[in-house]
């Protein structure tokens, strides 16, 4: 595995609210926002609709991403029912996203999420049964 550790991600209520709190206490920006649906999704292996809501901002190296939970089927939205906000996941640029997912499935760990656009695309893994966090996996650009 050749993996690079690229983003820190919140799961937040109010993404302008979490921008606001980022920015001020600790610095963490400037943030880029983005909405707008994807081009393809699926969660938990069956196709979707998703819509997002993302800031993205820099911790040094790393993307300080947020994500505003919003209902319908997504993980994001699930995480949030559960746990209310907080540390959602951690993303590695990797060069095949898909060949490393094949691996992981092989060793029992589950997709979660996939999805796209044009730009680039992710995939979450179920690496919650030790230490609580989902791996996202990142295609290297």
């Amino acid at each position: 595995m050749d993996w690079k550790l690229n983003q820190v991600c919140v799961v937040v209520k109010d993404i302008d609210e979490a921008i606001e709190y980022y920015a001020s206490v600790f610095g963490i920006g400037p943030f880029r926002k983005w909405e707008g649906p994807l081009e393809w999704a699926e969660v938990h292996g069956k196709p979707c609709e998703l819509s997002l809501k993302v800031a993205m901002g820099r911790l040094g190296d790393i993307a300080f991403e947020l994500i505003q939970a919003e209902p319908g089927n997504n993980i994001y939205w699930e995480f949030f029912q559960k746990h209310g906000e907080g540390l959602h996941h951690l993303g590695f640029y990797v060069d095949d996203p898909e060949a490393e997912m094949a691996q992981l499935k092989e060793k029992g760990v589950e997709v979660l999420q996939r999805g796209g656009t044009q730009r680039g695309g992710f995939i979450y893994m179920d690496s919650t049964c030790v230490g609580g966090a989902i791996l996202e996996l990142i295609k290297r650009r």
